[in-house]
């Protein structure tokens, strides 16, 4: 799945597409309180966090969510899960920027995302 990764600008609002996009999304990531809480914090304050948007085919599929180099959260649509975004997502970041993960970030997702990390070394 050739997925492509945006820096989402500090603009005030995405664009209509975007917008509707991400709103499936959040809603898709709904139970996961760390993913919640990173997309709270980059609508409060888009200068301090970053939102990286995954697309295939023009449209968003998944998003990290980056604050000063470190990883709060990533979420993949439900219906793109098991296709690599994820770990597409973190293996492009890792390459443009040294990440750590968030201290609150949820076990499951630190488990992949560490493990995405050590592919990613192990490939250099």
């Amino acid at each position: 799945m050739p997925v492509t990764l945006d820096l989402l600008a500090s603009t005030p609002t995405p664009d209509g597409t975007d917008m509707q996009d991400l709103t499936r999304l959040t809603q898709d990531m709904n139970a996961c309180a760390c993913f919640q809480a990173a997309w709270a914090a980059w609508q409060i304050n888009r200068s301090e966090v970053s939102l990286y948007a995954a697309r295939f085919n023009g449209r968003i599929v998944g998003v990290a969510l980056v604050q000063s180099g470190c990883l709060l959260s990533l979420g993949v649509r439900g219906l793109t899960r098991g296709r690599g975004v994820g770990r597409r997502m973190v293996s492009v970041l890792a390459q443009q920027q040294g990440l750590t993960l968030s201290a609150h970030m949820d076990p499951g997702l630190a488990a992949f995302v560490s493990a995405c990390l050590a592919s990613t070394a192990g490939q250099r």
